[in-house]
């Protein structure tokens, strides 16, 4: 098993969904918590949302499926390759990228609505100053 963040990820992308009971539940669950809580500070059609730790899609599907614009990207490339895949078995219509969020250069520009940062990925990934270089 890799010892880096990203190949940790890697390595674990196609068996993550088993850390949940029943991860399509998990993704309507917080679905149904995340996306009041956005739609509801932030009034208008549908919004644009980027998740910059997306992991193998389970907020960013979700939130594609009340009907709002998502970009998504993460740190592992295996976990958007499956996060991708997952989207397009449902029709979903997401931008995927591999970007680290302290550097998120490689995606295009844009202006979104809201930034979503799911589980315990800041935490988790990054130190202080670290985080400081991913809310910039």
């Amino acid at each position: 098993m890799s010892t880096d963040t990203a190949g940790f990820y890697d390595d674990l992308a196609e068996h993550y969904h088993l850390i949940f009971e029943d991860w399509g539940h998990s993704i309507e669950r917080q679905a149904g918590v995340l996306g009041p809580l956005v739609e509801d500070k932030l009034a208008g059609g549908p919004l644009k949302i980027l998740d910059c730790a997306c992991g193998i899609g389970t907020q960013a599907i979700g939130i594609a499926q009340r009907g709002h614009t998502v970009v998504a990207s993460d740190l592992s490339k295996a976990a958007v390759r499956r996060a991708a895949r997952e989207a397009r078995k449902l029709s979903l219509d997401i931008k995927f990228h591999v970007a680290d969020m302290r550097d998120l250069s490689v995606l295009p520009k844009s202006n979104f609505d809201a930034v979503l940062v799911g589980d315990n990925s800041l935490p988790h990934l990054l130190s202080d100053e670290d985080l400081g270089q991913a809310l910039e």
